[in-house]
Formats: structure tokens, sequence, C-alpha cells
């Protein structure tokens, strides 16, 4: 084979293998639901290990494009970005994973509409006691499915990235935050201290 020839024959053979990503039916616009963590500056996990830079609820998003049926591909505050479901199965799962964290309606809305102390914790990704499941999600994210795969749980676990510590939320039965368990430093980078 010609040396000029060379480099394009090894890019073609990378493309064949890593396969292309193809465009979505329909993109999935919107909102970012919740806070969500940026990895490696243009990663975001489906695992949502907390720690690491965030990229605010209520930033623009379009993703329309999909890779070997869990990467996801598009835009988020007009920056490039790549979402991996960590649990896809199939590409209809990694399009549900997009449709949960990609909202038609902005969530500053409803943010505007809670208390102004909560309206704090959710804006510096903190959790105080006493959140709704809904204001929990908005401030820090999805919990893993695999350790929480129903939204409704009264324990959520999440992972803190820095020290892989585990953290559980426990919710009591009005769906309010009633305690978070795990190490004292874990639960300190997390939870807002009550006002004693």
């Amino acid at each position: 084979m010609h040396r000029s020839l060379m480099p394009a024959a090894l890019a073609a053979a990378a493309a064949l293998l890593c396969g292309c990503a193809q465009r979505l039916e329909q993109p999935v616009e919107g909102y970012t639901c919740c806070n969500l963590v940026s990895l490696e500056g243009n990663w975001v996990s489906s695992n949502n290990v907390l720690g690491g830079p965030r990229l605010p609820a209520g930033s623009k998003a379009h993703f329309d494009s999909i890779k070997r049926t869990y990467y996801a591909y598009g835009q988020i505050g007009g920056r490039d970005y790549g979402v991996r479901n960590d649990a896809g199965k199939d590409e209809a799962s990694t399009i549900a994973f997009l449709h949960r964290i990609v909202v038609k309606e902005d969530p500053a809305i409803a943010l505007a509409s809670w208390p102004p102390e909560v309206q704090v914790a959710v804006r510096d990704s903190h959790l105080r006691l006493g959140m709704t499941r809904a204001q929990v999600l908005m401030a820090i994210g999805y919990p893993p499915a695999d350790e929480t795969p129903k939204i409704e749980a009264d324990v959520w676990r999440y992972w803190l990235w820095e020290d892989d510590q585990h953290i559980d939320l426990h919710f009591d039965a009005d769906g309010k935050l009633a305690h978070v368990a795990g190490e004292p430093k874990a639960v300190r980078t997390i939870l807002v201290p009550s006002a004693s």
C-alpha cells in the first residue's frame, strides 16, 4: 500500500471497528431536568457519581445521535457533550434515559416556587432534610438505576467521586428526605447542616 494512503486506511478501519454514531429519528431536546455531573470535561454518565463539575438544571439540551446503544451525542448549554447510559441494554433504554434527563418544561419554573433555602441548596447541588424527591432530583440528579431501580423507593443510593464512598438518602412516608446515611465526610459533602 502506498504510504500516503496508510493514514486514510487506518482511519477507515478504526471507524468500522468503532461504529459510527447514527442520527436519531427524533432528536431529544429541551432542558436538563437537574444538576448533572460532567465527567472528564464533556461526558455525563447515568451512574451520576457525585462530585466534580456540575451542569446546572435548566440548561438547554439537544441530542441527535447515538452510538453502540449506550452513547448519545449532542449539546448541553451550547457545548458538545456525550451521555453514557451505563445501564443501557439497547438503544431504546438509552433514549428513555435521555428523556428522563432532558425535559420539555424548564425546571426553573418549579425551582422558583420552592422556599428560598431550598432554591439555594438546589443551585449549589446540596440537600436539606425535608426536601421532596423532586427537589432532591433537581439538586443532585437521578441515582444510578442499578442501585436504585425505582424512584419511588424509600432509600436512594449515590456514590461520591473523590473517595468512592456511598451515601444513602432515606425518605419518610410523605416522600421527604428524612436522613442521609454514610461516612461522616461523605454526608458533610452533600448535606446542608440544619439550623439549630
